[in-house]
């Protein structure tokens, strides 16, 4: 092979490489885009008008069988019986399920997780709408500085009744001493869906590039 034959090849593979790192920006920055949106889309959707929803509490407490911290929402009697039992694993005698009317009300279930001592607490503040998506708020108290609490390990939780919605809910649980605002969606909403969905596209793409750049060297 000439000299020259060698300076074209290595500037084929020179403008093929640049190609390569070009659409490896061009995707990062579809993605950087996408995530943008779905940010402005999250802002837009929590400063939209706003509706009260009512609510009840229905079963609240510091002893319970699920220690890990949790909120989602029970929309079956299925899902109900199961959520339930390990609720109340460690009681004795069992108890029955609460009674739930499904077809009118579903149960918004907040826990806070295992605490080392009690003093500890969780709360539904508000519960609203904006038409699109029905957001809770969830309060986690601590127990004050100084407040004389027992050494024993607690799992706060709260359950409360709300009406049967189709809308998708969203929790803000926010700590009261001022650790931030943590949004947990109960279900993946179809925007956030489709964002992943063409972010994974993107990314096969990309490496369908990469593949095809190494099978021609």
């Amino acid at each position: 092979m000439t000299r020259r034959s060698k300076a074209y090849r290595s500037l084929i593979q020179f403008f093929m490489y640049m190609k390569l790192k070009v659409n490896f920006y061009i995707v990062l920055l579809i993605l950087a885009l996408l995530s943008v949106f779905s940010i402005f889309g999250l802002v837009n959707v929590c400063f939209a008008s706003e509706q009260e929803i009512e609510f009840k509490i229905f079963d609240k407490g510091d002893v319970s069988g699920y220690c890990e911290e949790a909120y989602f929402v029970v929309k079956n009697e299925a899902d109900w019986v199961r959520v339930w039992e390990k609720h109340t694993f460690i009681r004795e005698p069992k108890e029955l399920p609460l009674a739930v009317d499904f077809s009118v009300n579903f149960v918004v279930c907040a826990f806070m997780g295992q605490r080392p001592t009690t003093g500890y607490s969780i709360d539904v503040e508000r519960v609203w709408t904006d038409g699109k998506h029905v957001f809770v708020e969830v309060l986690k108290r601590r127990p004050p500085k100084g407040f004389a609490v027992d050494e024993m390990i607690t799992c706060p939780y709260v359950m409360v009744l709300i009406q049967k919605t189709d809308m998708p809910f969203v929790f803000h649980v926010v700590d009261e001493n001022g650790d931030g605002v943590e949004t947990i969606f109960s279900e993946f909403p179809s925007t956030g869906l489709a964002i992943m969905v063409l972010s994974l596209l993107c990314l096969m793409v990309f490496m369908l590039k990469i593949k095809k750049g190494k099978g021609k060297e």
